[in-house]
């Protein structure tokens, strides 16, 4: 018998209806991790990003003073907490804590994020390790997460169409970019993600997160136990879709 990995549900895709959407910090919890937390080395940010180190700092005006560097062990007792909970990734990236304005932004590493994927399936449009369109066999994996101060940036090593697969939800090809940035709101009426950009290249222009079926995406909120995905396709859209929460994943036997 050999022993292999299987997530409860096995992609990750547009996100489960809940009328959780409790937060897991608050921003004093968040303001005391900052403190005891490492300030984001530069060098180890710039590996990170590359070029795209100066959009982080001049167009989502992000300090580097500001962030701080989340180990994989902070970020798997976030997730562990997350899940125990039945929060969504989309849930914990729209605390008011990282909506904030004030406090710090957490930067984790391509390192810490693989350490992540192995035991936790995050079921968000931005995956951990995405199976590429073009060739099944292989996935690529996102190299930096950014999540405080209001900001939502994330990135992988290069443009690249991804397919993502989950037969309860959305099911399709998505555009991923070495850069994506999102604002992140969270007040008495709206919470989620919104103004969802990506970049392609050092120093262009901004293009949308384009998914199924050349929709633009641009907003994810939260509303009513679901997901409202805001999107252009000839015309401007919404639908709902199932937010489904942090999953744990766990070891089967599988027959030799």
């Amino acid at each position: 018998m050999r022993l292999a990995r299987l997530s409860l549900c096995t992609a990750l895709c547009l996100l489960v209806p809940s009328a959780r959407a409790a937060d897991l910090w608050s921003g004093a919890e968040l303001k005391s991790l900052c403190e005891r937390l490492e300030p984001v080395n530069p060098a180890a940010l710039s590996r990170a990003l590359g070029p795209y180190l100066t959009t982080l700092h001049d167009i989502d005006r992000l300090s580097i003073g500001k962030m701080r560097t989340l180990p994989h062990a902070e970020l798997d007792a976030l997730l562990a907490r997350a899940s125990q909970s039945r929060l969504s990734v989309l849930e914990i990236f729209s605390q008011a804590a990282f909506a904030a304005p004030d406090g710090c932004a957490l930067f984790m590493d391509k390192q810490t994020l693989a350490e992540a994927n192995k035991r936790y399936d995050l079921h968000g449009v931005w995956q951990l390790a995405a199976t590429l369109a073009e060739d099944p066999t292989q996935t690529m994996a996102m190299d930096y997460m950014i999540v405080g101060l209001g900001r939502l940036v994330v990135g992988y090593p290069k443009a690249a169409t991804v397919a993502i697969s989950d037969g309860e939800a959305v099911t399709g090809n998505y555009d991923y970019a070495p850069y994506f940035s999102a604002r992140i709101v969270n007040s008495t009426t709206d919470r989620g993600v919104v103004g969802i950009r990506a970049l392609t290249e050092p120093g262009g222009d901004f293009s949308p997160f384009v998914g199924p079926y050349g929709a633009e995406i641009r907003d994810l909120m939260l509303k009513d136990g679901a997901i409202l995905v805001k999107f252009t396709l000839g015309l401007e859209q919404e639908r709902r879709a199932r937010n489904v929460a942090i999953t744990v994943r766990r070891l089967v036997a599988v027959a030799p």
